[in-house]
């Protein structure tokens, strides 16, 4: 019987010991912060590993109790004071014992399992006229049980934005917040400019309310060491050039690298060699899974014909979209109709403003655009 062997590569949302690629730099500031009690935001584009980075440190690096709250596609305020209660409901650590939780919160009505293990677990569902007690009574509980060894963790803090009147929502966890100086916080967000217009708009109530730490690209020497390290399960020939332009293919993010060598460890055989043929081949495959989507948004009704023209000129070189070539491409001369059209693709989340650049949000997308109109897919292959 052959054995299967099991793929290094993951690309999933949190990746942990092996798959994780240590961020020296980044951990040893974050760490120290966090250690002087210290508010800190985790600031990057989707896909950079920002939950693994702040699960790797406060698990691994601090090995410390932690509540983690994922605010991840909250809807409204009440959501938003359930998963906290849940959060710290679930959190397993001695701080939150069942009975203290019961004690405390019981007020709240929350529903009582009994797990596959045997032990109750409480589950809440915040009611509308019960949000601010909500949020009050979890963060009472943070401040009576807590010791100052436990940290709060706010991930994907920037989709509290999406609350109507959100603005309310960040005043009452800011005032809560700062009333717990023994307790670190540290919050992650993807979409930079939403990160930014809650940490450095004045008007908003968490205005300077964390050090950020932006999070970006790993160097790719080191990345390439990591990858190289897991080809060997099937003794697969890597160079350094090859890496080189899969990984400025996919602008270097994480969760991208790993995708294409996660395909890539499962087409070869042992003992081949990822060569630019390889490659075309791999990226061909990667297509097949997202193909009918990429043809519906462009040839649906998703986008107009000018944002499809925008998606397809920005796939082939990455120029100012306001040149005179650029725009002889679109066959328009209005610039605040191309203005309007790279609004709409970003905040539709197509493509995303990188300092002097404008990036594909799934690079994958750009190189099957290529590919459907007859351009050489990447290049550098």
């Amino acid at each position: 019987m052959v054995k299967i062997q099991k793929n290094p590569f993951s690309f999933g949302p949190v990746v942990k010991e092996g798959d994780y690629c240590p961020r020296d730099k980044e951990e040893r500031v974050i760490e120290e912060l966090l250690v002087s009690g210290e508010k800190v935001a985790i600031v990057g584009e989707r896909r950079m590993g920002k939950t693994s980075l702040a699960l790797h440190i406060l698990e691994v690096k601090l090995s410390r109790p932690y509540v983690h709250v994922d605010f991840m596609g909250v809807r409204d305020e009440r959501e938003a004071a359930s998963r906290i209660l849940n959060a710290i409901s679930t959190s397993r650590h001695e701080f939150f014992k069942f009975e203290t939780i019961l004690k405390t919160l019981g007020h709240l009505k929350p529903s009582v399992t009994i797990g596959n293990d045997g032990n109750p677990s409480l589950s809440f569902n915040v009611k509308q006229n019960e949000i601010d007690e909500s949020i009050d009574s979890a963060f009472k509980l943070l401040k009576d049980f807590c010791k100052k060894e436990v940290i709060v963790f706010f991930d994907e803090f920037q989709d509290l934005l999406k609350i109507e009147d959100s603005n309310r929502l960040f005043g009452i966890l800011r005032g809560k917040i700062q009333n717990l100086n023994r307790i670190p916080f540290l919050f992650a967000g993807s979409y930079r400019s939403q990160m930014d217009r809650i940490f450095k708009d004045p008007e908003n109530p968490f205005y300077n309310g964390a050090t950020v730490i932006e999070v970006t690209t790993i160097d790719k020497k080191i990345f390439y060491n990591f990858t190289l390290k897991k080809m060997k399960g099937k003794d697969i020939k890597l160079s350094e050039d090859t890496f080189s332009k899969i990984y400025d293919m996919v602008y270097g993010v994480l969760g991208d690298v790993q995708r294409f060598f996660r395909t890539a460890y499962l087409l070869l055989e042992k003992k081949s060699e990822l060569d630019d043929v390889t490659c075309k081949n791999i990226l061909h495959e990667i297509f097949k899974y997202e193909q009918t989507t990429f043809q519906e948004i462009m040839t649906g009704s998703i986008l107009t014909t000018l944002q499809r023209d925008i998606l397809r000129e920005l796939s082939v070189e990455n120029t100012n979209p306001y040149s005179k070539g650029f725009m002889t491409k679109l066959e328009t001369t209005s610039a605040s109709g191309v203005t309007r059209g790279l609004n709409a693709l970003e905040s539709k989340n197509f493509i995303y403003r990188y300092r002097d650049e404008y990036r594909f949000y799934n690079p994958f997308f750009k190189e099957w655009i290529k590919s459907q109109h007859h351009i050489h897919l990447n290049s550098l292959f």
